[in-house]
């Protein structure tokens, strides 16, 4: 057998194995907030509830950010997030009426009739949530913009192994005195 033909079984094998593997996860911050996640041939993260009531620990969640890094099925309270400038990008050329939805404590930007949105804002208790944590779970590969005031700063993750930046899924997180006050999932032309 020649390196192409090994090299082409291998990698074949490597995607059925994946496909099978699956794992499944529930995050309960309390009574009314709850989020699950599960894996099968890309990952899934569901968010029912407030954000803003809890610490905002479903950001630090593996499987919520393994969604956001490739390029999974990520659901708040019924709408699928669509997160990357490319995503808005081809909403925004689809035309029709651009609604803030408010669900809960969150915002939701939708285009149309769709129930998917390019733009999930919410809000984490303060104190909560140090901006340290995230940058433990995501690491240190970010933009810092300073806050159109002088009081927060946001800190922005492209997420995705994908070259085009374009296509990573955005979480810009508004950060002040050190802890996360306001996040947004999805592309956001300024901070």
């Amino acid at each position: 057998m020649n390196k192409h033909a090994l090299l082409k079984v291998l990698t074949s094998a490597g995607v059925a194995a994946s496909l099978v593997v699956g794992t499944d996860a529930v995050h309960q911050e309390n009574e009314t907030n709850t989020a699950e996640a599960s894996e099968t041939e890309s990952h899934n993260y569901n968010y029912k509830g407030d954000t803003g009531h809890g610490n905002g620990s479903f950001i630090l969640d593996s499987d919520f950010k393994k969604t956001l890094e490739t390029d999974g099925k990520l659901n708040f309270n019924g709408y699928n997030i669509e997160a990357s400038e490319r995503d808005y990008i081809e909403s925004s050329e689809d035309g029709g009426p651009v609604e803030i939805k408010e669900v809960y404590d969150q915002k939701i930007t939708l285009y149309g009739d769709s129930i998917s949105s390019t733009k999930l804002d919410f809000p984490i208790k303060p104190g909560e949530l140090p901006i340290e944590d995230v940058i433990d779970a995501y690491g240190d590969d970010y933009d810092i913009h300073p806050g159109h005031d002088g009081t927060y700063d946001t800190y922005v993750y492209l997420l995705g192994d994908q070259k085009d930046d374009t296509e990573k899924n955005e979480l810009a997180l508004k950060v002040k005195d050190g802890d996360v006050t306001n996040g947004i999932i999805g592309y956001n032309s300024s901070y």
